[in-house]
């Protein structure tokens, strides 16, 4: 025989320790099973949380956002409405109304109703 290759005899006894050691009651096995399902049960109710919890920050800082700019939209729109204004801040004026027309019509593209 070749010294690499083992005996039956040692295989035969390999093979009777392998089943020794790895013979589990049936009760240790439930329990063991058990544990496993509430295991994966519990990560997956983590990811489903996480995920959740990842929508709700995006969510409210869309509505952060919406609602630092809504009172920039008003002070554009209260200062379009003034009457009077001065040749000195004519240019501003212009760059206000250009600002306040991207800023509606961006609004009414995405369906925001007016305040």
């Amino acid at each position: 025989m070749n010294k690499e290759e083992p005996s039956t005899d040692e295989v035969e006894n390999d093979s009777d320790e392998t089943v020794e050691e790895s013979t589990v009651s049936l009760s240790e096995y439930e329990k063991i099973k058990d544990d496993y399902l509430r295991l994966a049960a519990d990560f997956d109710n983590y990811k489903k949380r996480a995920e959740k919890e990842k929508e709700n920050i995006g969510s409210a800082s869309v509505a952060y956002f919406v609602n630092a700019i809504f009172p920039l939209i008003d002070n554009f729109e209260m200062a379009m409405a003034q009457e009077e204004v001065a040749k000195e801040v004519d240019a501003l004026n212009s760059m206000l109304i250009s600002v306040l027309q991207s800023l509606t019509g961006r609004r009414s593209r995405r369906n925001w109703r007016k305040l």
